[in-house]
């Protein structure tokens, strides 16, 4: 364990997966400075969220600027992480450590696990328009949780729950009833297949968009082959709707702000053009399917975990989907590659090719742009 303080300027950062984007933004929230992320996914002259990114290998030319340079790897799998750190030692880098060996960084996911859903006082939240909520219930014994999240919500809402388990119906109502009495449920039954996405867009699609100022997206993460599922899922809920200042916040930016398209939670907007590969095939379909430029997705950013607020307006070209010509696949456990990747992925085009903001919210109320 080492504390971040220790650490001399001018950091390097080694990996650019899943949690790269949110260490980032941890280090910067600590006011430290990122000089280099390495990868082997960039050339010789790319950035990643506005750091220079670069390749071991096109960086082997000077390597005496990283050899002297603390590098912290940002890969969750320890295999994989000390097959890095193997690397870099025969490159001569002599400081070398693991994200989770940071006691601050610890202490910041834990913090996620621990934090109350609800605020004892109650702010005040107007609202002018009607709000919606869509939510995908795979997993039913996270409806508690789920339920002490929007309890932070204190206007009247539209609540739309998608199930795959017919017998838990009459359970969840019952909870919602005695819980959540500002929610208006209404529960759909669907198969397993789709992920959170199929059943989202088949939601959509019946909606009447022009009816709602607002709408909220979530689901039952629990990312099962990740063992920081449960982290994920809370910080995504925390940053969306963790207390009911911050729901009164997001309510206001959705009253005031016209161009306001999609608010993700911080540290979880990537950036499409190094997250695209694995799902380009049907991704490049979609931008046929809805009549738009293929382009080389640089400036574009996606809501990684796909929960975020939307301005339902943008995404009323998703309403003419032909479920004929756009088939989900089975459920086997993937990790990428399938339609509900790709449609992730697409979520946040849609908004900003229409002229609409792609921003970002953390647990405090503070509001980012993409970078």
């Amino acid at each position: 364990m080492i504390s971040l303080e220790k650490l001399p300027k001018g950091l390097i950062l080694y990996g650019a997966g899943f949690l790269a984007p949110d260490f980032v933004h941890f280090l910067k929230k600590h006011k430290k400075n990122i000089k280099l992320i390495l990868d082997q996914k960039f050339g010789a002259n790319d950035e990643f969220l506005d750091i220079p990114a670069r390749s071991l290998e096109s960086y082997s030319l000077n390597l005496k600027a990283i050899q002297n340079a603390p590098v912290i790897i940002t890969i969750v799998r320890k295999d994989l992480k000390d097959e890095i750190k193997n690397l870099l030692l025969k490159k001569g880098v002599k400081q070398i450590y693991w994200m989770f060996e940071l006691e601050e960084y610890q202490a910041y996911l834990k913090s996620f696990l621990l934090k109350k859903n609800e605020e004892r006082g109650i702010s005040t939240q107007k609202f002018s328009g009607k709000l919606g909520v869509i939510l995908h219930l795979y997993y039913e014994d996270l409806l508690e949780e789920i339920i002490g999240f929007l309890k932070n919500i204190k206007i009247d809402f539209d609540l739309f729950i998608s199930v795959c388990d017919k017998s838990i119906i009459m359970e969840i109502l019952k909870k919602l009833e005695k819980s959540l009495p500002q929610a208006l449920p209404k529960v759909y039954l669907f198969s397993n297949k789709g992920r959170d996405i199929l059943p989202f867009l088949k939601i959509l699609k019946n909606l009447k968009l022009k009816d709602y100022k607002a709408i909220l997206k979530i689901h039952t993460k629990k990312s099962l082959h990740l063992n920081l599922g449960d982290v994920w899922r809370r910080q995504l809920y925390t940053r969306l709707l963790g207390t009911s200042s911050l729901v009164a916040k997001v309510l206001n930016l959705f009253e005031n702000e016209k161009d306001m398209g999609i608010l993700a939670p911080a540290g979880y907007l990537y950036p499409l053009k190094w997250y695209s590969a694995n799902a380009e095939e049907k991704f490049l379909k979609l931008f046929k399917f809805f009549k738009l430029s293929v382009c080389d997705f640089s400036g574009f950013y996606f809501p990684a975990g796909s929960m975020f607020w939307f301005k339902p307006e943008v995404f009323k070209p998703l309403q003419s989907i032909d479920f004929r010509k756009v088939r989900f696949e089975k459920e086997k456990g993937q990790v990428d590659g399938t339609w509900a990747h790709a449609f992730e992925r697409f979520f946040g085009i849609l908004p900003a090719v229409q002229g609409y903001k792609v921003v970002q919210i953390d647990e405090e109320g503070k509001v980012y742009e993409a970078s």
